[in-house]
């Protein structure tokens, strides 16, 4: 679900990244998939990137602010640049 938008050849999140992770959080909320669900393919992302614990910290930050609707994918974005 979630590994196509974060590629293995970056070491760090990029804002991009971190937007189309929002972005792709959202479209599976709207199909009624769980958060449970969307983080078990972020933990995915942790065996299989050579991510650090802060960028999976805020993968899953993006996660849980998208899903709970707390930001939008563009604010997520947005933030990230800031």
């Amino acid at each position: 679900m979630l590994l196509l938008y974060c590629a293995p050849a970056a070491a760090a999140v990029t804002c991009d990244q971190l937007g189309n992770i929002a972005f792709a959080t959202e479209q599976y909320r709207n199909q009624g998939e769980s958060l449970q669900a969307i983080l078990v393919e972020v933990d995915k992302l942790e065996a299989g990137n050579n991510l650090t614990k802060e960028d999976m910290a805020r993968i899953r930050k993006t996660v849980q602010e998208t899903y709970d609707r707390t930001f939008t994918p563009l604010e997520i974005r947005k933030d990230s640049n800031s």
